[in-house]
């Protein structure tokens, strides 16, 4: 990390947390997934977004490069020039705002910039969205928080057709698992009745605790989130004072092209530590059916608006997915419509 914006803090924070850091670099020795070149300033990320709290630090740390190592969806090929990472572009667009809410709080905004859901694959979307999450990080690894904001705008119900149940439950659990920073909200925005069903859809893959950071905006209903984000800060296609959301993603998309190399350098890196993964009897499946996990097969009924599950399906060591969400028996849930 050698664009880091406040240098100084984490000078500061580097003094601080030495003995965290050693005791950290003495786990991460023995570790065959965790790259042993790690910088004190990205382990120092780790820990400040677990709030200092080593064993949570480590598991974070552990899961993050698992999956890294692991999910070729999101994580191999992160290059503008391939093919479907140039045509995501045109169909998902993101961008960090220019300054920050009063507690700190950086904000990113992601939308569609075309309602035809056959454009849409959303494993390149979420790749992208990750590649911009990335490039903020290497500057400002030490954020006290960060907002999502995601506008609805133009999704349909066709768009229900082009989500992945597999890529949802992989993105979930990196947000929730592994992501390294403090993610204080989520604001979805210009919401309609097919994004409340989207969203019961894919609720059974979420950590209740993650769906309180959830909160929904139908379109003019914004004046809750203005008082946790001044209007100003938004772009002036939200009312806000801030350039065009076109110019600021214009101005993101050439500060993650800056970092392709890196991109690239991690990625190689990381297949490597893969192989002794693989050696190690662990695989991308083990990793990810592991005891919170259940299976989840719907039947999506488009013309009725319902999603129907037919079935959930655990390993044994499963008691629970969520609260709402029995797993008990293998498709011991026939029948059940949560809609």
């Amino acid at each position: 990390m050698t664009d880091i914006k406040d240098q100084q803090l984490m000078e500061d924070m580097l003094k601080e947390h030495k003995e965290d850091i050693v005791l950290l670099k003495q786990w991460i020795s023995h570790q065959q997934n965790i790259p042993k070149t790690i910088t004190d300033e990205e382990i120092l990320m780790f820990l400040h977004s677990n709030y200092y709290n080593l064993k949570n630090t480590e598991k974070t740390m552990s899961t993050y490069y698992t999956m890294r190592g692991t999910v070729q969806d999101f994580f191999t090929d992160r290059n503008f020039n391939t093919g479907t990472m140039k045509q995501v572009q045109d169909v998902v667009k993101f961008c960090f705002l220019p300054n920050r809410t009063p507690k700190g709080w950086a904000i990113l905004i992601g939308k569609l910039n075309t309602p035809d859901s056959s454009q849409l694959h959303l494993d390149s979307a979420i790749k992208l969205l990750f590649m911009h999450l990335d490039t903020f990080l290497q500057v400002n690894p030490l954020v006290s928080g960060v907002v999502f904001m995601f506008d609805m705008q133009g999704v349909t119900m066709s768009h229900l057709t082009r989500i992945n149940l597999s890529v949802v439950r992989k993105y979930m659990t990196y947000v929730e698992e592994a992501i390294p920073f403090r993610l204080k909200e989520i604001r979805i925005i210009n919401v309609n009745n097919v994004i409340t069903h989207i969203m019961n859809m894919i609720k059974p893959f979420m950590n209740k605790n993650h769906l309180q950071f959830i909160k929904m905006h139908a379109p003019g209903d914004l004046a809750e989130m203005y008082e946790k984000i001044p209007r100003e800060l938004l772009p002036k296609d939200y009312d806000g004072e801030e350039a065009s959301f076109g110019t600021l993603n214009k101005l993101a998309v050439n500060h993650v092209n800056e970092n392709i190399g890196r991109f690239e350098d991690e990625e190689k890196l990381l297949a490597q530590l893969n192989k002794n993964f693989k050696k190690s009897n662990v695989t991308q499946w083990d990793f990810f059916v592991n005891e919170t996990l259940c299976v989840v097969i719907f039947e999506i009924n488009l013309s009725r608006m319902k999603v129907h599950i037919v079935g959930l399906r655990s390993r044994p060591k499963s008691g629970k997915y969520s609260k709402n969400y029995s797993c008990n028996d293998d498709f011991n849930m026939q029948g059940n419509t949560y809609i």
